[in-house]
């Protein structure tokens, strides 16, 4: 006889084979990883994941669709500082020059079709920023006007005050952190902090302008004090273009300063025969330490930048002289040792080495020998820039 057949006990669970089972483990788990990866990616996890993300994902800025050209004019305007922006067929102005070339920007406005501005920001009270724009706002339609909350006993800002009365405009002094739209671009106040400091350069506007991932920073005539607040004030500096503060003077422009804001480019507004030292040395050390590509006024004439969000393209190319100048003194001036320059017309009296004093008309100053109390008895002022 043949041996029986074993029965199969159908009760007895049938395992499957363990490289079925690594298989699914391994599916699984490279399932989970893509979850997770997906979800870093999204930034659902970022603040756990959020360095790793950074690393492997650098953030970039979302040039939006809608976003159409900005124009920059830095205008030549000799020993001052005056832009005109336009974005979106709007047109804005920053300062004005000084007075001698006030009949330049208007015209400069006028052969672009200008008939109105959306804004006028005037960053300080010295003439050779303030003049030219009024004699803008006395041709043209303004729509609003900003300007520091402070007061200069000039007679250019009696008539800035006029003018602005005239056309029913009243100043609006914008604090840091304010912003409106322009076209497709916004412009930001970045400073100043407060509109009380000793030297009235550092009552200066400052002003950031944003197209895109590119932007342009207007500092007006901002010295070392009023950098030092911006930069610790949290405010975010970085720009593609930095218009060079006070010209390039030695004042303005710190390297931590200019670090925070770190342009690829940067244009100085400034006459090819100031005797004030501008642009200086340490500026253009800075510069060209850092590698800007640099355009000036005093060589290239009136400098536009186009701004497409991303790109920006020059109407000339940058300079390659990194060329300076020493502060000097006419050799027709007098010697001022021992005394102070007083201006007559400002009731303001300097020190015989303040470069605001070389700025004065001929026919507003004066030497003096008097004592300093002896000027403040008659009404004089001491001058907030060289403290004397």
């Amino acid at each position: 006889m043949g041996k029986k057949k074993q029965k199969q006990n159908n009760n007895q669970p049938v395992q499957a084979p363990e490289k079925d089972n690594t298989t699914i483990r391994l599916v699984a788990s490279v399932l989970v990883l893509a979850l997770i990866a997906g979800l870093v990616y999204a930034g659902y996890v970022y603040d756990v994941f959020g360095t790793i993300k950074q690393a492997l994902f650098p953030p970039e800025v979302e040039v939006s669709a809608e976003v159409t050209e900005l124009s920059v004019h830095i205008l030549d305007v000799g020993e001052g500082s005056a832009a005109l922006i336009e974005s979106d067929g709007r047109y804005g102005l920053i300062d004005g020059g000084p007075r001698e070339k006030s009949s330049f920007v208007v015209a400069y406005l006028k052969q672009l079709g200008i008939e109105s501005l959306d804004f006028v920001i005037v960053s300080h009270y010295d003439a050779d920023h303030l003049s030219g724009a009024v004699g803008v706002m006395n041709v043209f339609k303004i729509d609003k006007l900003y300007a520091p909350d402070y007061v200069s006993g000039t007679s250019i800002y009696q008539s800035f005050i006029a003018s602005a009365g005239l056309k029913g405009l009243v100043p609006v002094s914008p604090e840091a952190g304010d912003s409106f739209s322009f076209g497709s671009s916004t412009v930001t106040f970045i400073g100043p902090s407060r509109f009380d400091h000793y030297t009235e350069n550092d009552n200066s506007i400052v002003v950031k302008v944003s197209n895109g991932s590119s932007s342009f920073l207007f500092t007006g005539d901002a010295e070392r004090e009023a950098e030092k607040e911006m930069t610790a004030s949290g405010e975010d500096l970085r720009s593609t273009v930095l218009i060079v503060g006070h010209h390039g003077s030695s004042s303005s422009t710190s390297e931590p300063f200019f670090v925070s804001v770190l342009p690829e480019y940067a244009v100085i507004s400034c006459s090819s025969d100031n005797s004030y030292g501008h642009p200086s040395k340490a500026v253009i050390d800075i510069l060209r330490r850092y590698g800007t590509k640099v355009y000036r006024t005093d060589e290239h004439g009136t400098v536009v930048a186009t701004c497409t969000g991303r790109n920006i393209s020059w109407s000339c190319d940058p300079s390659d002289s990194w060329s300076y100048r020493t502060a000097d003194r006419p050799s027709s001036s007098p010697d001022y040792t021992g005394a102070y320059i007083l201006n007559t017309h400002s009731m303001v009296f300097h020190l015989p080495t303040c470069t605001q004093a070389e700025k004065m008309s001929e026919r507003n100053k004066a030497l003096s020998v008097k004592s300093r109390d002896e000027l403040i008895a008659e009404g004089y002022s001491p001058c907030g820039y060289c403290r004397p």
